[in-house]
């Protein structure tokens, strides 16, 4: 079961999957927009930017 908000595995199963929650104003964006994500970075909360791995393979097979 998937909620929104939340891409446990790294593969967005729906629509849903793709929005969050803005900790600090409350509204919900695509975090696929970099243009809604720009809007939400507030100067009173510090942003720490790093590199994750990518999604696991689609055929289901361990990397």
């Amino acid at each position: 079961m998937t909620k929104p908000g939340q891409d446990v595995n790294g593969i967005a199963r729906t629509e849903a999957d793709h929005h969050v929650k803005c900790p600090a104003c409350g509204q919900w964006f695509d975090m696929r927009d970099l243009g809604q994500v720009a809007e939400h970075i507030h100067d009173d909360r510090e942003i720490e930017v790093s590199e994750a791995p990518g999604p696991p393979p689609r055929d289901g097979s361990v990397q």
